[in-house]
């Protein structure tokens, strides 16, 4: 899949269907990119992977730096070539995701 899955209009479609109330969407809880700095302090190491080909990767690694300011340890990957969803997948780049996931809850849970 070489075009982008999540197109900005088909994010606001999901918005629309995961929470109607706009301000909601605002809730740390539906979104972590709107918690407050203090909130941010008691996560745990955090793991993120976000997708080169992800209209919402932007956001993934805008909360990293949330979580780096805050002062939790993140480790995070880019994967470049690869859609939303990637990890659903059977291609070379799901099987490091999973990797990835898989050592970190074995390191940290």
């Amino acid at each position: 899949m070489d075009m982008l899955f999540m197109t900005p209009k088909r994010v606001r479609l999901f918005d629309n269907c995961y929470c109607h109330d706009r301000e909601y969407r605002k809730n740390p809880l539906i979104s972590p990119v709107y918690a407050e700095q203090d909130a941010l302090k008691s996560f745990p190491p955090t793991l993120i992977l976000t997708a080169g080909k992800d209209s919402l990767y932007p956001e993934g690694e805008k909360f990293r730096d949330m979580l780096i300011s805050a002062g939790i340890m993140v480790t995070h990957k880019r994967f470049e070539n690869s859609p939303h969803g990637f990890t659903l997948s059977n291609r070379p780049d799901a099987h490091e995701g999973w990797s990835m996931m898989i050592d970190y809850l074995k390191r940290y849970v």
